[in-house]
């Protein structure tokens, strides 16, 4: 995962955007746009065994694919556009899933780190 983290990381910075990783391990770009509202868009980069045909790493990397385009056109947005790779979707780090999405939602619960 330390390795599909570094070249999303990678692909974020060259498609113009902020990068950053935050405290529960999401990582997290942002094309700054012309105004103080965020889009968000993402998915999770780690999968299981017989997941959707569509689950996991497409909605990081379709997100960046379009930041890039705007990038390479010189493009702002009335908003900016953060792309969030979530950390731990699946739950196979600490047992508990979406971890990343909950943090984000304001829902996220320490206990949870604990209950390994």
């Amino acid at each position: 995962m330390r390795r599909a983290h570094e070249l999303v990381k990678d692909w974020m910075g060259e498609a113009g955007m902020t990068v950053a990783r935050d405290n529960v391990g999401n990582l997290r770009g942002r094309y700054q746009g012309l105004g103080e509202r965020t889009l968000l868009l993402g998915s999770h980069l780690d999968s299981v065994r017989d997941a959707g045909k569509y689950d996991g790493p497409l909605g990081v990397i379709t997100a960046i694919a379009v930041v890039q385009r705007l990038h390479d056109e010189g493009r702002r947005l009335p908003f900016a556009i953060e792309v969030i790779a979530f950390a731990d979707e699946e739950g196979l780090r600490y047992g508990s899933t979406y971890l990343g999405s909950r943090a984000v939602a304001g829902r996220f619960d320490a206990r949870d780190l604990r209950r390994v």
